[in-house]
């Protein structure tokens, strides 16, 4: 649920091995109250909420592997 989100959005789903196992591009700002819900179609770990395009203009595809620092 994003409702008032000022921008649309990216989502990566992100499994406990921290592979990319879903990607949810240019989901749309809300602004009723009853926003769409939105998850993964499989189990996972993290989501990576990032600006929508990100995906697309660095090439991220499911599958790929992602880096968690401290």
């Amino acid at each position: 649920w994003m409702k008032n989100m000022r921008f649309p959005l990216d989502f990566i789903w992100i499994d406990s091995e921290k592979k990319i196992v879903e990607i949810t591009q240019n989901v749309p700002i809300c602004t009723v109250d009853n926003c769409p819900v939105y998850s993964a179609s499989v189990p996972i770990r993290y989501v990576l909420e990032v600006p929508a395009g990100f995906v697309k203009r660095y090439g991220i595809s499911e599958g790929d592997t992602v880096t968690i620092s401290p």
